[in-house]
């Protein structure tokens, strides 16, 4: 995620949260969400990223379950504060405050985690190392390390880039419209980008104590990750040529 990914963070809502999670028949009743056990709870995402909102470029994306705990913990400490929990409110707000995260929040956030862990700049002495390019970029490397442990759909769209999808691109080689042909059009427990993402959840959570990851057949695995990290060479060439 990227600074502009920040951008679409901060225009979610509790409304949104409650239908990206309403698979898990919570009849749009915040408390009632709130009552279940958080890590078990993977919303998804629909949207149009705002940096590729004019190629229309769909985002279907999701969170992890540890993830989940914190944004539930946000959510029941502002209604102990009695702060606005209306579902056309944000789902973030500046901690202890009513105020609405503005939109460069997260550059501001890294910045001071750049300065307090004193993790100096980049290797051109430009940007903090802690930035929000270097966390997009390690969650689309991440995906395409540990893609080969998902559930491959046995259909002319088996070859689907999901992690293209997760990041709001278009898969090399596919247009707008087949993508869209390619997902479903709900979310449910059986959707082939729900499945590829729970299968990636051991390898995107941070407390990697919650999981043991098993790594078969190595050899195999690290031919078929050479060819998934040439997708990312190809998406940023092409979007280079774009800008």
């Amino acid at each position: 995620m990227g600074y502009e990914g920040g951008g679409n963070i901060v225009s979610l809502t509790i409304q949104d949260f409650l239908e990206a999670t309403s698979i898990y028949n919570h009849s749009m009743d915040l408390d009632e969400l709130l009552s279940k056990n958080p890590y078990e709870i993977i919303p998804c995402y629909g949207f149009f990223p705002e940096k590729t909102q004019k190629e229309g470029n769909l985002c279907i994306t999701f969170n992890t379950g540890e993830c989940s705990y914190y944004i539930f913990e946000h959510l029941k400490e502002r209604i102990k504060e009695g702060y606005s929990i209306e579902l056309e409110s944000a789902l973030f707000r500046n901690s202890g405050t009513s105020e609405f995260l503005s939109a460069d929040w997260l550059r501001r956030i890294l910045q001071n985690l750049n300065t307090n862990l004193n993790l100096g700049k980049d290797k051109n002495g430009l940007f903090g190392k802690f930035r929000g390019h270097n966390l997009r970029k390690l969650f689309s490397t991440t995906c395409r390390r540990n893609i080969t442990n998902v559930v491959v759909k046995a259909d002319k769209y088996s070859e689907l880039d999901v992690v293209s999808i997760f990041t709001g691109h278009v898969p090399p080689n596919m247009s707008n419209s087949e993508v869209y042909d390619a997902v479903d059009s709900e979310d449910s427990f059986d959707s082939y980008l729900r499945k590829n993402y729970e299968a990636l959840i051991p390898y995107l959570t941070i407390n990697k104590e919650q999981f043991s990851v098993k790594e078969d057949n190595k050899n195999l695995e690290n031919e078929i990750i050479k060819i998934k990290e040439s997708v990312d060479i190809l998406l940023n060439s092409k979007n280079q040529l774009v800008s």
